[in-house]
């Protein structure tokens, strides 16, 4: 049990995961843009990743950690999430990644529905 009263098994069925080390922090990515005289450029960007927060008082928020901070948007420095899940994704690309990754299974799901 943790501080909502679930199991271990029951927060996992309703898609919260209990580690909050787990979630995803986001990512540096390389941008290339044009400058005004059409010379491409290239600089690094760091890419929040959404994710949905629960915090200690019940509360449930959309959310990103902010790395010069070293804490999560809503979140003083010093209060951590109690748990957390993905923001979800659009479905088309929940399932290109689904295709991508497992194609085998992306058949059979696409033969079930059929």
């Amino acid at each position: 049990m943790n501080e909502f009263n679930l199991s271990k098994y029951e927060g996992i069925a309703m898609g919260w995961n209990f580690d909050i080390s787990e979630a995803p922090r986001g990512r540096m990515i390389t941008v290339t843009e044009a400058d005004r005289n059409g010379v491409l450029k290239e600089r690094q960007e760091f890419r929040h990743d959404h994710v949905i927060l629960a915090s200690k008082c019940g509360k449930v928020t959309r959310s990103y950690w902010i790395p010069d901070e070293n804490r999560w948007c809503m979140f003083s420095k010093h209060e951590e999430p109690k748990a957390w899940q993905r923001w979800p994704e659009w479905p088309e690309n929940a399932i290109a990644k689904l295709h991508e990754e497992t194609p085998s299974e992306f058949e059979r799901l696409c033969e079930v529905t059929k």
